[in-house]
This record gives structure tokens, C-alpha cells and sequence, in this order.
């Protein structure tokens, strides 16, 4: 498993000096490594929302997991649920966040 000790603390920084940027792509690797980047992001949601950088341990209300559905894709059900959730206003954090499972399966967007 990859070592994110480094990319932790340059997220720390952007989010103090208020340059985080609206979106990041975490890519590529096995598919431990993929596991890794998504335990990453949603350490960095929770650190958004609840200020401690590790993996959640309850649901947060910032966050959006998008996974494929039961035919095997991520299509426009899902679609519409990104757009809802992207349209409401955080309540916990200043910001939302979205993680993409098997990105490589969207359609329709």
C-alpha cells in the first residue's frame, strides 16, 4: 500500500491557505492501490467536514460515494444524483465532496 503521509500534509496546506482547487482525479495502481486512494479521499472529506484526517468512521453528510449499479455501470440514476447533491449547499463544511468508484463506468455524463 502507497504511503499518503506527504499528499496529507500538501491537502492540509491548501485547505489553510484556502487554495484547495474544485476537483482531483486519483488514478491508476493494483487494486489495493485503488482501495487506498478512495480510504484517501474520504479521509479528506471527513477532515473537511469533521477536521480529523482518517478514514470515517459514520456516514458524513458531505460526502457522496458514486458506485456502479446493479447492471455493472454508473449511468444517469446516478447522474441525477450527483447533480442533487452537488446543487445543495454543505451544512458541515464549506465544501462537498464526491467519490467516483470505477470511474471508467460512467456513461451518459
Amino acid at each position: 500500500m502507497l504511503n499518503y503521509n506527504n499528499l496529507q500534509q500538501d491537502f492540509i496546506r491548501l485547505i489553510e491557505k484556502e487554495r484547495l482547487s474544485h476537483a482531483y482525479l486519483f488514478f491508476g495502481g493494483n487494486e489495493a492501490d485503488r482501495e487506498a486512494k478512495i480510504i484517501f479521499a474520504e479521509s479528506l472529506a471527513n477532515f473537511l467536514e469533521n477536521k480529523k484526517f482518517e478514514k470515517p468512521t459514520r456516514p458524513l453528510i458531505e460526502l457522496l460515494c458514486l458506485k456502479r449499479d446493479e447492471k455493472g455501470v454508473i449511468g444517469i440514476d446516478e447522474a441525477r444524483q450527483l447533480k442533487h447533491f452537488l446543487y445543495q449547499k454543505p451544512i458541515n463544511s464549506e465544501r462537498r465532496t464526491v467519490v467516483i468508484r470505477h470511474s471508467e463506468d460512467l456513461i451518459g455524463f
